[in-house]
């Protein structure tokens, strides 16, 4: 029994011994239990002189004063072993017990690295859709990147050009391919849900979405993980640079945040609600704790305007702990004929702009969740502001738009969530919500025209 028990612990040894030598090293170290009286406890036992340095001694021949208060008694006198040999069975069955326990723990973490693959620190979220002219510059700065545990996760959205045909050039070319997978929708769903197959997919601990047709600084990525896990963040924002390009001209333009740290509870939506710009509508260049987008079931609208906006307008309402940060980490090119410029393409289909009305109405039936916050009312208006906006780029664009917005459709856009008693109750910000309320109940053609008078005055109506 002695010679299987033995065995038993000695295979434990190495196994563990194969997972991590310095912890067995230090679990194994000179340990030894001395027992005075009736009281145990564990300690490094002095050798004695005559032993050569680094020599464990046997327990039972561990010298014990037999009598109280004399010191360390005389060599050739030796306590009973019965007490000693019951205190070797407890060391020998605890340290059985730890090493069981270590190699489950370590046999557990193997059988997950098998099952997952390797582990990554980050995935870098890359939707694809017919993007072959601008998506080598945007994968030689990904696989570019300083920090060396990176899963690049391609979802390809079916598009009908050779975008895919060159990711897979540099799968199997590049010296970081083998980080690079590949998942296929089952066909052309737009980019909301493309984001989705990713959150799904994703094998790192944080998530970082990077568009196709944009690019990202060297040092992005090892920046925001850097900040992430010195202030335990949930979410790092880092600055980026807007470059427009058209037929004519490019122009750049910085957006830099302050560097700030949001650490308690509360903090960071109280600061972003309080200002409207203040935060990014897109969750591009955001390294983002992946646990945070499958705890709370975030996902994204299946539009093809403001699709991320809809989940980053609720995402500080989730957030605990949150960096931002002044170095610009992000390129977003704004490109002539773009989904994302209205502005600059010919023709709108009233449909892209009822799918995002009707996001917007998603976002509005949220306030509930949030009427006992402390930044409700920021909340509330900046929402009702969005809509705002959105009723600015219809009067903005109306002559491209077809087929056209009826007065009263583009005037129920402000259609209020609360009633008048619960805006006159608001605690802040009661006089700005007041004023979206009476726009959004005001007649059609009265509201429309103040809301033209505002946005010419704002610069937002031509």
């Amino acid at each position: 029994m002695l010679i299987l028990c033995f065995f038993f612990v000695l295979s434990l040894i190495f196994f563990n011994f194969a997972f991590d030598v310095m912890d067995i090293y230090r679990m194994r170290s000179q340990i030894v239990f001395l027992l005075r009286d009736s009281k145990q406890f564990i300690g490094l036992t002095p050798l004695p002189v005559q032993a050569e340095r680094g020599t464990l001694i046997p327990l039972q021949h561990v010298p014990v004063n037999h009598q109280r208060g004399n010191g360390f008694r005389t060599s050739g006198q030796e306590e009973p072993l019965g007490k000693y040999q019951r205190s070797q069975r407890t060391f020998i069955l605890c340290i059985m017990a730890s090493l069981v326990r270590r190699s489950y723990s370590k046999f557990s973490e193997l059988l997950l690295m098998i099952e997952c693959g390797v582990k990554y620190e980050v995935t870098i979220g890359i939707p694809v859709f017919n993007v072959e002219k601008y998506i080598r510059d945007m994968m030689d700065s990904a696989l570019k990147q300083t920090f060396p545990n990176i899963e690049y996760l391609i979802c390809d959205d079916c598009g009908t050009d050779t975008s895919m045909d060159i990711v897979r050039e540099y799968q199997n070319n590049h010296s970081r391919g083998k980080d690079i997978r590949i998942v296929r929708q089952p066909q052309n769903l737009g980019v909301g849900e493309a984001r989705n197959r990713i959150v799904s997919e994703a094998k790192g601990d944080y998530l970082y979405f990077l568009d196709a047709d944009d690019i990202i600084s060297p040092n992005a990525i090892e920046l925001l993980y850097m900040h992430a896990k010195k202030y335990d963040a949930e979410v790092v924002y880092g600055s980026y640079q807007r470059i427009e390009e058209t037929d004519e001209h490019v122009s750049r333009t910085n957006i830099c945040y302050p560097t700030i740290q949001f650490l308690k509870e509360y903090e960071f939506a109280s600061r972003v609600y309080s200002e409207y710009g203040f935060l990014q509508g897109t969750t591009w260049n955001i390294l983002i704790c992946l646990k945070l987008f499958r705890k709370h079931q975030l996902r994204y609208k299946r539009i093809n305007y403001l699709e991320d906006y809809t989940l980053t307008i609720d995402l500080p309402t989730y957030v605990n702990r949150a960096v931002m940060l002044s170095d610009i980490t992000y390129f977003y090119y704004c490109r002539a004929g773009s989904l994302s410029n209205y502005h600059q393409r010919s023709c709108i289909k009233k449909d892209e702009i009822i799918a995002t009305i009707k996001a917007i109405e998603e976002v509005k039936k949220g306030n509930y969740r949030l009427r006992d916050k402390p930044y409700f009312s920021k909340w509330m208006f900046k929402v009702m502001m969005t809509c705002f906006y959105i009723v600015c780029s219809i009067l903005r664009n109306e002559k491209i738009i077809t087929p056209i917005f009826p007065k009263r459709e583009i005037r129920d856009v402000l259609c209020p969530v609360l009633t008048l008693s619960e805006v006159l109750g608001l605690r802040e910000w009661r006089m700005k919500n007041l004023a979206l309320y009476i726009w959004g109940v005001l007649p059609p053609s009265v509201s429309v025209a103040i809301i033209k008078i505002v946005g010419k005055w704002k610069g937002l109506v031509s």
